[in-house]
This record gives C-alpha cells, structure tokens and sequence, in this order.
C-alpha cells in the first residue's frame, strides 16, 4: 500500500519507484526511459497516454498504473502497432 503525506484534494501524489541498482527492474526502467530520450515520438505519446489516463483515473494510482503500464511493456517488447490498436486503456 502506498502512504502519502500531505495529501492534497487537488494534487496528485508522486508515485517513487525505489529499485535494487542492477536489477531486471532497474535495467528496464533505464532502457525504457532510454527509448523516450531517444524517440520524441514515443515520448509525446507516452506524455499523451499519462494525461488522459490522469483525466480518466484521477487519484485511483492503481488503474492509471495497470493501464499506463501495458503502453511500457508494449514498448519495451518492441510491439508499437500494439499500443495504436487499443494495447491500453485511454479512450
């Protein structure tokens, strides 16, 4: 479960990832953070997905993390055309 101090009715709660350095997770989150620096494309999308999930699911972090999620695992395994035909969650 994720505790916020301080929570605000108007803001969103950050949402900190602590990873073991050197770890499968850790190295995904690096290549994956890699491919947006790398790709404006995917970054803008990326930045679309976040915004319209943020609308959808307002504070319900879980949703707006399983769905925001499909989009990245599509992304690392190279399935692009997955996330333009419905691979997540932001109609």
């Amino acid at each position: 479960m994720t505790q916020h101090v301080g929570k605000s009715p108007t803001r969103k709660p950050e949402d900190p990832h602590i990873l073991e350095k050197e770890s499968a997770e850790w190295k995904r989150h690096l290549y994956f953070r890699d491919i947006l620096i790398g790709d404006t494309e995917i970054a803008q999308e990326y930045n679309r997905i976040k915004k319209t999930l943020s609308e959808k699911y307002g504070f319900d972090r879980e949703k707006y993390q399983e769905e925001k999620s499909k989009f990245i695992r599509a992304i690392i395994n190279g399935n692009r055309d997955e996330t333009r035909a419905g691979g997540h969650d932001v109609s």
